[in-house]
């Protein structure tokens, strides 16, 4: 399937430059430098560059491959609250009635393919007011191991499935939360940036719910961008402990004079916009 996606405003040509590209030159001269003296130490600064390629990808702090917007602005009591990996049938309906309770707007980072099978729930999402993110089609684990036509396809299919509902997502979380050299250029063309986290209570997926609340409030600080799971907890979690761990985690944030916002205004950016769904191409 083909989805023919509205063009970015931003002129993608350009050469986008990033931490990667200066380390990158930065290591290929040392290690020039270095060959007139030795050329076994010419090769250091290369390995040096090689092993930071692979573990920076993992710290978003770093915005090591592209911009990454990872947290808001301090000079706020606003934390935001986000969730990934819906919608689900048995959890989205409990969670959007505690945010309600609680008169709180959160953001959804959604998968494609579920949206598509649980369309009222993506309607009753926007119907309370909640944003909408992009968190790939399919949520393979494995995607930013695969070719740059692989990953465009992954975030415009979820685009397409969620400009039927007459909006355009404009931030983009990667799965498990790892980059890689492509994701810039894509996301450029699809006029989208990426979103990830400051904080996460490590609940391995909803796989370990106990204590969730616990290990992630003494942390909590101003400008948080929060990662939960909106997904239907593993085999040994019951439902009901992890609805009121994300419930003690909203009562004890606002406790200590914190409020919960929507993304937007923690980063101070557009999360999505409107469309027309009668203006999605299908080839």
């Amino acid at each position: 399937e083909k989805v023919r996606t509205k063009k970015s405003r931003v002129n993608y040509t350009i050469f986008p430059l990033t931490l990667a590209h200066i380390f990158g030159f930065a290591a290929i001269h040392l290690a020039i430098t270095l060959a007139f003296f030795n050329t076994n130490w010419a090769v250091m600064p290369l390995v040096a560059f090689l092993l930071l390629c692979i573990v920076a990808p993992f710290d978003q702090r770093f915005s090591f491959f592209l911009p990454i917007t990872w947290r808001g602005f301090r000079g706020t009591n606003a934390v935001a609250v986000t969730f990934d990996d819906g919608p689900d049938p048995l959890t989205t309906p409990l969670l959007l009635d505690l945010l309600f309770k609680h008169r709180i707007t959160a953001t959804f980072f959604v998968i494609g393919e579920k949206a598509l099978e649980y369309p009222d729930l993506i309607h009753a999402i926007l119907d309370r007011g909640h944003e909408i993110g992009n968190h790939s089609h399919t949520h393979d684990p494995l995607i930013m191991l695969r070719q740059p036509a692989r990953l465009l396809v992954e975030i415009s299919r979820c685009q397409h499935a969620l400009e039927s509902f007459g909006i355009r997502p404009l931030v983009f979380r990667p799965p498990v939360g790892i980059t890689n050299p492509y994701l810039f250029r894509v996301l450029i063309k699809l006029g989208m940036y990426c979103v990830g986290f400051s904080r996460r209570p490590r609940d391995l997926c909803n796989r370990r719910v106990a204590g969730m609340a616990a290990r992630i409030l003494p942390r909590v600080a101003a400008g948080d961008l929060l990662l939960l799971h909106d997904r239907t907890p593993a085999s040994g979690n019951p439902v009901e402990m992890w609805l009121q761990e994300v419930e003690t985690l909203m009562t004890g944030i606002a406790s200590r004079g914190l409020r919960l916002a929507p993304l937007s205004e923690v980063i101070r950016k557009p999360v999505m916009e409107k469309v027309d769904p009668k203006q999605v191409i299908v080839d």
